[in-house]
Formats: C-alpha cells, structure tokens, sequence
C-alpha cells in the first residue's frame, strides 16, 4: 500500500522540513488503509492505517539524520499512531492524534477518547 501523500504535498513539506532544519514532523489526513513505511534519499515515511481507506491517517516525517534513534513506530489505528526516540538521557515518544470534529457522531467521539 502506497502512502497518499500528492507530490506537491510531499515537496511543500520537505522544503519547510529543510529550510527550519526540522527533523521529525507529525502528519494528519493520510487517507491511506493500511500501515506502512517508506524511506526516501533524505527522509522517511511512517504512516497509519485503518480498517478501510478513509479521510483519516496519521504518521510521521523523520529526516535520515534522526532515523538512526527511531525506535519504533506504532499506529495505534487511523487517528492517533506514536513515534519512540532514544534521546541522550531518556527516550521521548512523540504521540500524532487526529482527532474527530464536530461534526462526527457522538459514538465516534467516545472510541476516539477511549482509545486515547
């Protein structure tokens, strides 16, 4: 399963990503249905995935530089995935959440908050 990214997205978020030397950023609405990973020259995709493809999808955006302390990834399911680093004194685990809007059932919003 390929990661639902268009290629002017990905190319927006890479430029921001080298032009504030930002090593990992959280990414939301990946519409994709499965997990996955995908590494590319200067960087690599985590993503999430859900029963079935929906506007929905969470993951991350790790430079090379950083992979070397990933880890590990987790999609806990399409709206909340987590990312563990080993830092220099403790490890940091950097949790990505997309959470339902109002416009979502009320049903939908207790599942969101249960499995958070």
């Amino acid at each position: 399963m390929e990661y639902k990214i268009d290629d002017t997205t990905r190319k927006n978020i890479v430029q921001t990503l080298e032009k504030y030397r930002i090593d990992i950023i959280a990414i939301q609405e990946l519409r994709c249905a499965e997990e996955g990973k995908i590494n590319k020259s200067n960087y690599t995709i985590f993503w999430s995935r859900g029963k079935k493809q929906s506007n929905n999808g969470t993951g991350f955006i790790v430079t090379q530089n950083q992979m070397k302390n990933i880890i590990k990834f987790e999609a806990i399911n399409d709206r909340i995935s987590k990312l563990r680093i080993r830092g220099q004194i403790s490890n940091t685990t950097i949790i990505c959440v997309y959470a339902p809007t109002e416009v979502d059932t009320n049903e939908k919003k207790k599942i969101f908050m249960k499995n958070l």
